[in-house]
């Protein structure tokens, strides 16, 4: 909202006036952080890091159809974009007869986005995974075509350097900090 807004604009113009600095984990942080009001020499980017060997070493598992696997993985919450994210897979799935999408979390979102799923007729084709400990994230990625990020809003938006890491393509939305670091349009 517009009020909310300018409180946020006075509220962070008094913390970058009197700040020493900031660090933003992204370059849209640094961008962000300079329309606040914190001087150029004040913000400072600092890499966000992970170990990605886990998914360095993965082996692509073959596909047995024409099938397109999409997948997305996070908290089944609102900010995360899931209902945007099916939304979009209904508008694809024509062109995409054989595609599939896979979820992987857990939220209070899920109910509401398993109907959603239902709506648009995609009950087969859309699949709620539930929670997937770290360690086998990598078997994850590894059944997927392509991974897909559909946040509204994500500081970083760590499953984007995993699926990089993972070989895939990235598809994401531009509130995540991750894609703007990382993606490279069309490559």
């Amino acid at each position: 909202t517009p009020l909310k807004a300018r409180l946020r604009a006075i509220l962070f113009g008094r913390v970058a006036a009197g700040s020493a600095g900031i660090l933003a984990i992204s370059l849209r942080g640094v961008d962000e952080y300079r329309g606040m009001g914190f001087k150029r020499d004040r913000v400072h980017h600092v890499a966000y890091y992970i170990d990605t060997s886990l998914f360095e070493k993965l082996h692509r598992r073959a596909k047995p159809t024409k099938e397109v696997r999409f997948l997305s993985c996070g908290q089944l919450i609102t900010r995360k974009g899931f209902d945007l994210l099916i939304d979009a897979f209904a508008r694809v799935s024509k062109e995409f007869p054989q595609g599939s999408l896979r979820i992987v979390g857990t939220g209070p979102m899920r109910e509401p986005l398993v109907r959603r799923a239902i709506v648009h007729g995609l009950r087969d084709r859309v699949k709620f995974e539930g929670d997937v400990p770290y360690a086998s994230r990598d078997e994850i990625y590894a059944d997927a075509d392509v991974f897909v990020l559909a946040t509204r809003n994500d500081v970083w938006g760590m499953v984007v350097p995993e699926a990089l890491a993972a070989g895939l393509p990235v598809i994401s939305t531009t509130a995540c900090g991750a894609a703007w670091d990382l993606i490279v349009q069309e490559e």
